[in-house]
C-alpha cells in the first residue's frame, strides 16, 4: 500500500500552488517593498517549475500505483 500512500501525498502537494500564489499576491500588492518586474517574473517562473516537478512526482506515483491496484483486483 506504500504506492497509494505516495500517490495520496503527491495529490495533496499539488494544493501548494494556492499557497504559492498567495505569497506572490502578497509580494505584489501588500509588501512594504514592491518587487521589480524581474523579481515577479522570477517568482512566477519558480512557481511554474516547482509545479511541473510536483506533477511529475504525481504522475510517476500514479503510473506505479494503478497497475499494482489492477493486479490486486484480479
Amino acid at each position: 500500500m506504500r504506492d497509494i500512500h505516495d500517490m495520496e501525498n503527491a495529490i495533496i502537494r499539488m494544493g501548494a500552488l494556492e499557497d504559492e500564489l498567495d505569497v506572490l499576491l502578497y509580494k505584489m500588492f501588500d509588501a512594504s517593498r514592491k518587487p521589480t518586474d524581474d523579481e515577479v517574473m522570477n517568482i512566477m517562473i519558480g512557481i511554474k517549475e516547482i509545479n511541473k516537478a510536483r506533477y511529475d512526482m504525481l504522475w510517476e506515483s500514479f503510473t506505479r500505483t494503478i497497475p499494482q491496484q489492477i493486479k490486486r483486483e484480479k
